[in-house]
């Protein structure tokens, strides 16, 4: 029960959720404005296609980053895995991943609709949410980097 509860809390109460509310009020409160602005924007259906791999990059080196920032390479004697608390850390990070698979799906299958001429203020807010919700995703995951790496370094610094 108490792994399922930290799934839920790193789940939702994460700056990826808070991308995907702010998403939802935009999409609610101003979708027959952005439908106007939209109504004079013909985008080739070339370019349309091609920024799905926009997301699909960025979800690709969050899953590689995954790994690394894991089991980083300073740490020889393993030490993150010997913390207490790794468990959660590894919660973090799978929920993380399953964000940004989310936010990839939403963003080829806002691509993929038919409607992008003119586009829909839901292919369109969907599209954007979702490359900037991997966009947190991906600098939290480098952040995360960052302060294990450090943290690895220092400890293996004031040991030896």
């Amino acid at each position: 029960m108490k792994v399922i509860k930290e799934y839920v809390r790193a789940f939702f109460v994460s700056s990826e959720a808070l991308v995907w509310a702010v998403a939802l009020c935009v999409f609610v409160f101003f979708e027959n404005r952005i439908d106007d602005l939209l109504a004079v924007w013909e985008p080739s259906e070339d370019k349309v296609m091609w920024s799905a791999s926009i997301p699909i990059a960025i979800t690709v080196w969050i899953i590689s980053a995954w790994k690394t920032t894991l089991f980083q390479d300073a740490d020889k004697q393993f030490l993150l895995q010997k913390w207490p608390d790794f468990w959660r850390l590894e919660i973090v990070l799978i929920c993380g991943v399953i964000h940004a698979v989310i936010f990839c799906l939403v963003a080829v299958v806002a691509v993929m609709l038919p409607s992008w001429n003119p586009p829909s203020s839901l292919a369109v807010i969907a599209f954007l949410s979702a490359v900037i919700g991997l966009s947190v995703d991906a600098l939290t995951f480098y952040k995360a980097d960052i302060v294990l790496a450090k943290a690895v370094r220092t400890f293996e610094a004031n040991k030896g």
